[in-house]
């Protein structure tokens, strides 16, 4: 019987008796009475004697449908909550042995989520739900919530259909018909989850990206580098992840801040190597992060190129002037000869 129920019950025995108690006494204060007071001879007679007794019913009546109204507009208001919302949540009574008691309350998301009826539910217990296989910790996990009454933690439950969804458990301890039971609000977390590892999947490029990558504060102090980089310097032999800044750092701050200026571009060289650095600096974290190439073989190919540039214009020259001279023989001779052959 429901804990309102009972309290009406008792209400209306209350009353009952109490209307009783009145009845006998007015009947023997009417047996006792032989007084000439009219009021009195007048409460005593028999209509107004059930007139009153009318009156009282109808008063306990209106006070008891007042109360009940109160805790019916109570427990709908609590009905109303529990079942709207978004949390599913699980009631059971609480066995120091384990998660075999079935559930005895459910909510409506409970049934929505995990594709079960209410009273396919109900005849459910926790370990029905939860992936043990998964969860070998379970058994010490309950222990823990035997002595704080309290746990907060991720699993995974099995729905109707056999899907896994992963979950956050709130539990805790509550008295219900002074009997200890388990209220666990039970959230699905499967956005939350594939956010995540959306997360470390974006957050895993820099770190695995083959060049090197560096993330300066405010103040000028290296607060992220990558692996790449790590292993950069150390194929240089530098042990110092500063050796990547730019001398002029401070300024190159400084300007990004006042002037609006977000890309720069500098060259640095690192123990016989050089590196092309693009500066970016990003407002909405105040950070500036660095992305160093080696260009060392690209630059050397340059300088190459150049002095190849050099030599063949060099040597060009060297021929046309050789040819100018040549010609000038040639005509020379022919010169020479033509005259000859005149004379």
């Amino acid at each position: 019987m429901h804990k309102l129920e009972r309290k009406i019950v008792w209400l209306s025995v209350l009353a009952g008796g109490l209307c009783g108690l009145m009845d006998v006494a007015l009947d023997l204060y009417a047996l006792s009475y032989t007084g000439s007071n009219y009021y009195i001879n007048l409460l005593l007679t028999p209509h107004l004697h059930g007139i009153l007794i009318f009156i009282y019913f109808v008063a306990a009546g209106l006070i008891i449908s007042n109360i009940t109204g109160k805790k019916r507009i109570v427990i709908e208001r609590y009905e109303q909550l529990f079942n709207n919302i978004d949390d599913g949540i699980f009631v059971f009574p609480f066995d120091a042995r384990g998660l075999t008691a079935n559930f005895t309350d459910v909510n409506a998301t409970a049934t929505r989520k995990w594709g079960f009826s209410r009273e396919e539910l109900l005849q459910l217990s926790p370990e029905n739900l939860v992936l043990l296989d998964e969860m070998p910790e379970i058994p010490l996990v309950w222990e823990k919530f035997k002595v704080e009454q309290h746990i907060l933690i991720e699993t995974i439950l099995v729905t109707k259909g056999g899907a896994q969804i992963p979950v956050e458990i709130n539990a805790h301890m509550v008295q219900l018909d002074d009997q200890p039971h388990v209220l666990a609000i039970v959230r699905d977390i499967s956005e939350r989850k594939q956010r995540g590892e959306e997360i470390r999947r974006l957050a895993s490029f820099p770190k695995l990206d083959p060049n090197p990558i560096l993330e300066v504060d405010n103040a000028g102090k290296i607060a992220y580098y990558n692996l790449a980089a790590q292993e950069t310097l150390k194929r240089l032999g530098v042990n110092e992840m500063e050796a990547f800044l730019p001398e002029d750092l401070p300024e190159i701050l400084h300007a990004a801040r006042k002037g609006g200026v977000t890309q720069f571009y500098r060259e640095k060289g690192i123990a016989g190597a050089l590196f092309g650095e693009f500066i970016h600096f990003v407002p909405h974290y105040n950070v500036m992060r660095l992305y160093p190439t080696d260009i060392t073989v690209r630059r050397r190919a340059e300088n190459d190129l150049r002095e190849s540039e050099q030599q063949l214009r060099a040597l060009t020259s060297r021929l046309l002037t050789i040819q100018e001279t040549e010609r000038r023989r040639i005509s020379g001779e022919l010169h020479d000869e033509l005259g000859q052959a005149l004379l």
